[in-house]
């Protein structure tokens, strides 16, 4: 005859605690990129972003030249607001000290750029807090952090949401760059309108498209993203969340001696000179 005797008692309940310890982490994994996805997207609190879009066709140290800013709201996981804004050295305003390498400010004789041609620094993550300091102080308004993206983001994040229809035609990944590139290139007069009125039709729409996804677009969706912070073509400040822990990079030491890199148009045309 056999009795269940004490110390096989005592094992059984370890095994549950250990099961249910395993099942609380497993819990709080799955919850808290949740909860992260949640407080970007402004369910705990509206929140602001500076989006900014870089060329990575002309590349410089935090992802390449700065084609259009704009400042994102969101609330309640919708687009509450939204503004793209296009500077150029003409317009003469938004001047911004630089904080580049010593060998770069000496060897073009500059010390001060439009704010859309300031981001000489070492890298995105040294770059990032001086710039949400300077957009504060020539706008006046404040955001909460800065996500920059080069077209090969949005390229690959247009792969998983799919084509969107614009008064220009029909957006795909396969046209988006030559578009977002034509507009770029040609910004003046009713062609940067045109920059900007495409720019916000395409953060909507892959906004809701990524909103309203289903379940296996979202994670493919987040593996995309990963992806994308990965290789760096998206690049996020501050970068502290669970999702995204070092998207916007690690600082380089700083010797005075390196150069961003620069591409020999950008050296010819001297962008940065006022």
């Amino acid at each position: 005859m056999s009795c269940i005797t004490m110390k096989a008692h005592d094992g059984s309940r370890t095994r549950r605690y250990v099961a249910l310890a395993l099942v609380v982490v497993i819990i709080a994994l799955l919850l808290i990129p949740t909860f992260d996805a949640l407080s970007v997207a402004g369910f705990f609190g509206d929140k602001t972003y500076l989006i900014i879009l870089q060329d990575n066709a002309e590349i410089r140290s935090t992802g390449g030249l700065m084609t259009v800013m704009g400042v994102l709201t969101t609330h309640n996981g919708n687009i509450a607001s939204l503004e793209y804004r296009y500077w150029n050295n003409s317009q003469q305003t938004g001047i911004v000290a630089i904080d580049g390498p010593e060998s770069f400010t000496k060897f073009f004789g500059v010390n001060a750029a439009v704010i859309s041609d300031s981001n000489v620094q070492y890298d995105f993550a040294s770059f990032a807090p001086k710039m949400r300091s300077d957009f504060y102080n020539v706008t006046g308004k404040s955001v909460d952090g800065i996500v920059a993206l080069d077209s090969t983001a949005v390229e690959a994040v247009m792969n998983v949401t799919g084509p969107i229809t614009t008064s220009d035609g029909v957006i795909t990944s396969r046209n988006v760059a030559d578009r977002l590139h034509y507009y770029a290139g040609s910004a003046e007069g009713t062609e940067k309108t045109s920059l900007t009125s495409l720019l916000s039709t395409l953060t909507h729409d892959l906004f809701q498209q990524s909103r309203d996804a289903s379940v296996p677009q979202k994670l493919a969706l987040l593996g995309t993203l990963r992806t994308l912070e990965a290789e760096k073509h998206v690049l996020l400040y501050p970068s502290e969340g669970f999702l995204f822990r070092n998207a916007g990079g690690e600082p380089e030491t700083r010797s005075g001696t390196s150069s961003p890199r620069l591409t020999s148009r950008s050296a010819r045309q001297k962008r940065i000179s006022i």
